[in-house]
Formats: structure tokens, sequence, C-alpha cells
């Protein structure tokens, strides 16, 4: 069995400046940006790097330790290996800050969260013009929502990037249980489920973007037992509540579940494969850690798997309703996120 994930400091890695065979600039910008993170977060331990060669900034990634929070702003050639991919699979919690210097207007909004959402980051800097040519910056969210708009203010750009660190810290796992993430399908043999769950990593069978039988898997699955409490993992407002599984939603080869997508800071979270409050409609208004359902054993027939389980599908803030499915052999629905890196946080959270 996995042993209990440890409480962490905040470990800081930022990235700026050029790289290069010959050695890039550092960015003044990013020098200023490190140095009020450092006030914003004063407990958190910050490595600046800030331009040179390529090969120097490789093997600094590959020698940092645990990193928690990185902020990607470097200008690194495209025909270079890409580095971000070896750090994301390396620290799967990790929370990833990317920048995209947009000074020319070539990319919209809807361009620059698409880029997010196939690099995987949590948050983005935008770069642009103020009105009087001035720099400055944009904070945007993997939720698809504008966490601060078009501030010249370096210190703003870093309060701001503070406290959606400390949203992210405040995430409330969604069931009451020691979490382990985890790529083993086979882990759940050594589970117990009354106080234990797994968060499925690429590789496990509950993993989101999972190719299944007749779909690809919308969201992640959180295995438990009848009757475990659900909650939410962060405030919100209720979109719609609905048939999850069961006759009334068309597959009559599963039971009887219900849904319920709730739009918060991190976009539309919606707790599939339970029995909803009853009280909760569209437009009901929760907090963080209140109790919104209860896990209902969705699979009718024991195939030696866990058959009861929170299915956990993440949006972009605006989706009107759950997706029905990812069908095979197409590219990941705009609307719809991986909500993995929200569930390690919560589950990992308690620096020190």
């Amino acid at each position: 069995m996995q042993s209990k994930p440890q409480a962490r400091t905040m470990r800081f890695l930022v990235v700026g400046g050029t790289f290069n065979a010959e050695g890039g600039r550092p960015s003044g910008y990013i020098k200023k940006l490190t140095l009020a993170l450092a006030d914003a977060l004063p407990k958190a331990t910050l490595t600046l790097v800030n331009g040179g060669t390529y090969d120097a900034l490789a093997a600094e990634i590959e020698a940092v330790g645990a990193v928690t929070h990185l902020a990607w702003f470097a200008d690194v050639p495209n025909d270079y290996p890409k580095l971000l991919p070896v750090l994301k699979k390396r620290y799967p919690a990790m929370i990833l800050v990317a920048s995209k210097n947009n000074r020319k207007g070539l990319y919209t909004r809807e361009a620059l969260y698409a880029r997010m959402h196939a690099a995987r980051n949590e948050l983005l800097v935008e770069f642009a013009d103020g009105p009087d040519s001035r720099l400055v910056a944009s904070v945007l969210t993997a939720g698809a929502s504008v966490a601060l708009e078009a501030s010249p203010a370096v210190e703003a750009v870093a309060s701001c990037l503070a406290a959606e660190f400390e949203r992210y810290q405040s995430l409330v796992l969604p069931l009451a249980k020691q979490a382990y993430p985890t790529s083993d399908s086979e882990s759940f043999i050594s589970r117990d489920f009354s106080t234990e769950t797994e968060i499925p990593l690429a590789g496990h069978v509950g993993a989101f973007g999972t190719v299944r039988k007749n779909h690809i898997h919308e969201g992640v699955d959180l295995y438990g037992q009848p009757g475990d409490p659900v909650y939410a993992m962060e405030a919100g407002r209720v979109v719609v509540r609905q048939p999850f599984t069961g006759v009334a939603a068309g597959s009559p080869w599963w039971a009887d579940t219900e849904s319920l997508l709730i739009e918060g800071a991190s976009g539309g979270l919606n707790y599939g494969e339970i029995a909803v409050r009853s009280d909760l409609e569209p437009g009901s208004l929760v907090v963080a850690g209140e109790l919104i359902g209860h896990l209902v054993t969705v699979l009718l027939k024991d195939k030696g798997r866990p058959r009861t389980m929170l299915h956990l599908e993440r949006y972009v803030i605006g989706t009107p309703a759950p997706i029905r499915e990812w069908p095979l052999d197409t590219n990941q629905p705009a609307c719809l996120r991986d909500p993995t890196a929200l569930l390690v946080q919560a589950a990992t959270k308690g620096v020190e």
C-alpha cells in the first residue's frame, strides 16, 4: 500500500528570459515579478532561472527539488526538446503558470484558453499593450475566467497569483478519505475504501482521458462505499441537476444515479454517480466543504472491480450542462477539462 502523502512546503520555480545555444538574455520584468512574488509569498521557497543556455536550463530543471508551483515565462526555440511535459509528469500536483506575449493582438481569449487547455496549465499570464502602449498583464484561469484584467503593476500580478495559489490550497476533497494518487489500476485490491480512496493518474482505468470500450473517459473516478458523503470542492452555484446513469439517463445497464454541475472559480465541477441532496436545484449556492449528496452503487454487475465511485468532471465557466459522451477517435471536447490537478492539490494541501 502506498504511504500517506506528506505535507509539503511551497517550492516555487520561476523560469524567464531567453534560452538558446549561445546564452540568452534575462528578463527584467520576470526579475521584478519574482521579487514581488517573494513579498506576496513570504513562506515560499522561490528559485529564479532567468536567461542563459538551453543546456544549463535543462540541467537546472533536472536538479531542482520537488516543485509545487512553476511559472514558465521562458523563451525557448521551438525545435528544442520540451521540458514542461517532463516536469508535469514528475510532479502531477504542480500548479503551472504559463505566459503568452499578445502585444500584437494576434490571439483571442478563446485561443488563449485553448492553449491553456492543450498545455494543461492552471493559470496563464497574458502580456499585451495598454491604451498608452504600456505593458499590461492579465491572469487567466483554466476555468476560462479572468482573475486579473490588464494591470500595469507587477505587484498586482504577483498578488493575484498568490491569491489563486491560496484558492488551490483551500480546495476540499469531495470524499472525506485519505486520497492516494496512483497509476496502478489494480491498487484497489489493497485499499480499505471505508477510509481511503484513489486519485487515478494516467495509466489507471479511472483516469481522465482513458480510452474505454465505447467512449473516452470524461472525468476521474474516486472509489468509495455506498452512502459515503460527497462534498463540494469549492464554493459555487448549481447550474444543473440531472439523471446521470440508469433508465432516466438512457443507460439502463447501470443503476440510477444523478449528477450535479456546480460552477465556481475553477470552472464547472460535475459530481456524477451520486444521489444529490434533495433541496439542491439550479441557482442554489454552496460553500466549499458543503454536503451535496451521497455515493450510490452504479455498477449492477460485480466484475471484480469497485462498483461504487464518484465520477468527477470539470468544465469551462459558462458550460450549460455536462456533455453526454466523449466519443472514441475524437478530440477532447472544447468545454471539457481534466480535474486531476484539482484533486491532487486538495489531497496534498497543508504546506509546511
